[in-house]
């Protein structure tokens, strides 16, 4: 289930450090849905090279996420995750509407 929306962030915190990476568990309010499920607030995986801070909170991005087999959401690379201006958003409801 691809799922991609605006957000913003209500929340973060630190779930593991594995090998040089710390995965975050990522809470955001939905502004926009834009593929996938329309919902209100998502909770979803992130992972960054160590150390780092987690997203920054009250921050909105664009954010495109895939499902792992336990259900959780996820960000597959650092690629899918932009920040949420009027350019980025235009232009991410263009290529939600091609089929």
């Amino acid at each position: 289930m691809p799922y991609t929306a605006v957000v913003e962030i209500t929340g973060a915190e630190k779930a593991d450090e594995i090998r040089g990476y710390v995965r975050f568990r990522v809470h955001a309010a939905v502004i926009e849905t834009l593929k996938g499920k329309a919902l209100d607030h998502i909770e979803y995986f992130e992972t960054r090279e160590a150390p780092a801070k987690g997203p920054e909170w009250s921050s909105r991005v664009l954010v495109s996420l895939q499902k792992a087999p336990d259900g959780s959401l996820f960000v597959p690379d650092n690629g899918y995750v932009f920040p949420a201006n009027s350019a980025v958003i235009l232009e991410a409801r263009k290529a939600a509407r091609k089929p």
